[in-house]
């Protein structure tokens, strides 16, 4: 009966240890946020430029992009564009919110990350490194890759006139 007894014991101890190796029990899904950064591009030929892409939050917590960093740009900023009358306005920004299993897509017109002070101009087909820091998940890097220019006529934007006149002209207030 002892022998019985002891390999019993032997048996719930591998059992316990097979169990922990594995987890255990299933782990419960995340609570806090989980960013996915997808599609990153810029504009090429523009004085300023500016990056577009779609971020998700897939977590169950919010999150927020507090800033950007880059070494293509003196400054790097997050900004929106708006229409306000027949005039396009573009203004810094303090965060972008991405709720808790929601989104936020940076597009032209749009929420961007507005580099001021190009310290080269940017070609088609050129890549860089753009950092995005959020207020919980911290600091994310992406390669973001230069695509062609818009092609506007002097002084338009997503169909309304642009403050300032030309891209290049345009100040942020």
């Amino acid at each position: 009966m002892t022998k019985k007894f002891t390999l019993f014991i032997a048996m719930l101890l591998l059992a316990s240890l097979l169990l922990a190796a594995c987890g255990g029990a299933a782990a419960p899904a995340s609570s806090g946020p989980n960013i996915t950064i997808s599609e990153p591009y810029a504009r090429a030929g523009m004085p300023n430029g500016a990056a577009y892409m779609e971020i998700k939050n897939d977590g169950g917590e919010a999150d927020a992009v507090l800033s950007a960093a880059s070494d293509v740009a003196d400054a790097v900023e997050l900004h929106e564009s708006k229409m306000e009358g027949d005039v396009m306005q573009m203004r810094p920004i303090e965060k972008i919110e991405l709720p808790a299993g929601g989104s936020a897509t940076l597009k032209p017109g749009g929420m961007h990350v507005m580099f001021i002070g190009m310290k080269k101009e940017l070609a088609v087909g050129d890549k860089f490194q753009l950092t995005l820091n959020f207020e919980k998940s911290g600091a994310k890097t992406v390669e973001v890759e230069v695509k062609e220019s818009m092609q506007m006529p002097a002084g338009q934007m997503e169909g309304g006139q642009m403050e300032g006149g030309q891209m290049g002209d345009m100040k942020s207030q």
